[in-house]
């Protein structure tokens, strides 16, 4: 499965949210970027 902030494969870990997976560390980014 593929990050949907980097876009890079996610081995394990994944995050499940919005109906998107995610790196943990991707999802946090992308929440500081949204303003959360």
């Amino acid at each position: 499965m593929e990050c949907a902030y980097c876009n890079e494969e996610i081995e394990e870990g994944a995050i499940f949210k919005d109906g998107k997976y995610w790196h943990r560390d991707c999802f946090r980014q992308w929440l500081r970027e949204k303003g959360c």
